[in-house]
């Protein structure tokens, strides 16, 4: 039995795997990163909108990704 993947699942696929091996050549040898990791609403945005720019039509998922971050923008306001 053969398992077909849809070329958005494919292409999702192959950015999530060369994001996780960009990170991991990034590390340090103690563990670290030279790369900081922000907590606060632009990757929630940046996950957003390249959600959308893939045609990611997970409703849900970037529903609860903009909640979240109009929700901390408001708070600064």
């Amino acid at each position: 039995m053969s398992v077909f993947f849809s070329p958005e699942f494919t292409m999702l696929s192959s950015v999530l795997e060369n994001s996780i091996q960009q990170l991991l050549d990034s590390q340090m040898s103690d563990g670290s990163w030279k790369d900081c990791f922000d907590t606060g609403c632009m990757p929630d945005a940046q996950t957003a909108i390249s959600l959308y720019l893939l045609d990611w039509k997970d409703w849900q998922w970037i529903e609860v990704l903009l909640t979240r971050c109009f929700s901390n923008t408001l708070l600064l306001i």
